[in-house]
């Protein structure tokens, strides 16, 4: 310790809790010194946690040049995350007694994992870990906890269809089906339907760009204007009629549409768009995901012969939009086909390089407004995948933004696996990142 202390010193810091500091002086030397006391510039303390305590910060501090210490640590008490979330159950004891396991927990502490319904353990090699885990004494779970992801695609047949009023409301067919509803004036104007949208994750869904997107600014629209209703039988937002035990509903926390789309200046390719939720949904036995071509395998479900399923509340027979969810099969048809179909070359040039043709000539299998952005899916070894979001109908009148609807004309699919290099990407850095860059910052 110096013998001289300068007018520039540094005071001597209490003790940490759970912790101490000693200075660090030449060897054989007193170097006890009392709280408040005055250090040279230049001089060191060390500091240290208590068995059980771990610090946090540089355990060196210095007097700085200005009479002042750099940062000083602290010590915390070691403990492991909480295992629990959304996706998985968790039961945890510690010394042979039950522990609550819903916040960090102490060294020592074993839990034991499951899935909770609608989910299950993640089979890839780099996801393999254990149902049973202890924390050790360096706060870290060992051996490396099970993962858990969606089931995805697989309808619940054993469930009893929900009955309301008398009217079968059997939404178990379609487990990944949500609709998007915009509030012009958020917190002020009625939510009014907009279009139809798949859950692909917990929090994450997917519908066309063309329902977010601001044709007079060339914008995306703000993502406070829109809400995602789940487990609806019925269209309106606030319809008396849904059954509360299943029904869910989220407001949209963002939205993420390709740079490259355009609207209709572009022929509206890249029209796919993924809405994040500010809160997610519970997932369950009547709400699942639908699967994703993430390794493109499925490819082959898009070729003559292959028939799709899709759900919505587009128009009718009778012109009007529907008020219940409908179903109907829509037959993949071939690029040449679609091609001869549209006898304007307005429509032609929306047969784009990520779109596909689905339908009938015959009127059978056709969707139109209020339709648009759902998810038509296909299934392969038992489960479905959506395949594309519907775009745009071929004998759609484009001009001035407004679409007319023929329900003997071909529709148009964004598809899926077109775009899955950037869904993939989104989802890679709202899951590491928590979100995603915006166009202007790529």
């Amino acid at each position: 310790m110096p013998e001289n202390v300068e007018d520039i010193s540094c005071l001597v810091p209490p003790q940490p809790a759970n912790g101490e500091w000693r200075l660090l002086c030449e060897e054989n030397k007193n170097c006890s010194i009392p709280e408040g006391a005055a250090l040279a510039p230049g001089s060191q303390l060390v500091y240290s946690c208590l068995n059980g305590f771990r610090i946090k910060g540089s355990p060196d501090v210095f007097c700085g040049r200005q009479g002042r210490w750099s940062a000083i640590p602290t010590c915390i008490e070691i403990t492991c995350p909480s295992l629990e979330s959304v996706s998985r159950m968790v039961t945890c004891y510690r010394l042979n007694s039950w522990t609550p396991c819903g916040s960090s927990v102490l060294p020592n502490t074993s839990a034991s994992l499951s899935c909770r319904p609608a989910f299950k353990e993640d089979p890839s090699l780099s996801k393999i870990g254990s149902k049973t885990v202890k924390c050790n004494m360096i706060g870290e779970w060992e051996p490396n906890p099970i993962t858990c992801i969606p089931v995805c695609g697989i309808p619940n047949t054993r469930l009893t269809p929900t009955v309301v009023n008398g009217t079968s409301a059997d939404i178990t067919q379609f487990p990944w089906h949500a609709t998007l509803y915009k509030q012009e004036i958020p917190f002020q104007d009625p939510k009014k339907f907009q279009c139809g949208a798949t859950i692909i994750q917990n929090n994450l869904l997917l519908t066309a760009a063309h329902c977010v997107y601001d044709e007079t600014y060339k914008t995306v629209q703000k993502s406070e204007k829109f809400h995602v209703v789940t487990g609806n039988k019925f269209r309106d937002y606030d319809s008396k009629n849904h059954d509360q035990r299943i029904v869910q509903k989220a407001m949209v926390k963002n939205i993420y549409v390709p740079c490259e789309y355009s609207g209709r200046a572009g022929n509206y390719d890249s029209d796919i768009a993924i809405l994040e939720l500010r809160e997610p949904f519970q997932l369950s036995g009547i709400l699942i995901p639908a699967c994703m071509d993430i390794l493109g395998n499925n490819d082959q479900l898009l070729e003559t012969g292959s028939v799709g399923r899709f759900a919505g509340f587009g128009r009718t027979e009778s012109g009007l939009s529907s008020a219940i969810l409908l179903t109907t099969n829509i037959p993949y048809v071939s690029y040449s086909e679609c091609r001869m179909s549209a006898v304007t070359e307005d429509n032609k040039v929306l047969i784009g390089r990520d779109k596909f043709c689905g339908g009938n000539r015959d009127g059978t299998g056709s969707v139109c407004q209020g339709d648009s952005g759902g998810g038509l899916v296909f299934q392969s070894d038992g489960m479905w995948s959506v395949m594309g979001i519907l775009s745009v109908n071929l004998e759609a009148d484009t001009s001035n933004g407004e679409k007319t609807c023929d329900a003997k004309a071909y529709s148009l699919y964004t598809k899926v696996s077109s775009h899955m290099a950037w869904i993939r990407n989104v989802m890679t850095h709202l899951e590491r990142d928590k979100t995603y860059p915006s166009c202007g910052s790529m």
